[in-house]
C-alpha cells in the first residue's frame, strides 16, 4: 500500500491530478474493505453418484424459483421428509438453506445400501 501512497503523491506532484484529487484517492486506498454481500443463489445442481463406478446417474439443474415451488408443494403432502435409501431428507431445510442466501454445497449424502452419493448445491 505503500507503493500506491507514493504513486499518488508524485501525482500530486506532476500537477496530474489536484491536492483534493489526490486527497480523495488516498482516503479511498486507506478505507476498509467492505465484504462483498452474499451472492443469491440462481440454480439448484443435484448430482447422483455411484459409489462404485464413479457414474453419475443423475446431474440435474433447476432454477432456484421453481425448487422453491416445488418445495412448498411437496409440504402440503402428508409424508412430510423425502427418502433416499434409509435417509430421510427434510425438505423444509432443503427451503431454509435457500432462503439464507449464499452458495456452495448444502447436501453431501452417502447411502450404502442403494450404493449413491447425493450431493445438492446452490450456484
Amino acid at each position: 500500500m505503500e507503493q500506491e501512497k507514493l504513486a499518488i503523491l508524485k501525482m500530486i506532484e506532476k500537477g496530474r491530478v489536484t491536492a483534493e484529487e489526490g486527497l480523495r484517492l488516498l482516503e479511498v486506498l486507506e478505507a476498509p474493505e467492505r465484504p462483498s454481500p452474499p451472492r443469491e443463489p440462481r440454480r439448484l445442481r443435484l448430482t447422483v453418484t455411484e459409489l462404485r463406478t464413479g457414474r453419475r446417474r443423475v446431474h440435474l439443474n433447476v432454477p432456484v424459483s421453481l425448487v422453491d415451488l416445488g418445495l412448498r408443494l411437496a409440504a402440503r403432502t402428508a409424508n412430510r421428509f423425502v427418502r433416499v435409501g434409509e435417509h430421510e431428507i427434510d425438505p423444509e431445510a432443503v427451503a431454509a438453506a435457500i432462503r439464507e442466501g449464499g452458495v456452495g454445497r448444502i447436501l453431501d449424502l452417502t447411502d450404502e445400501v442403494e450404493n449413491v452419493r447425493v450431493e445438492v448445491f446452490l450456484e
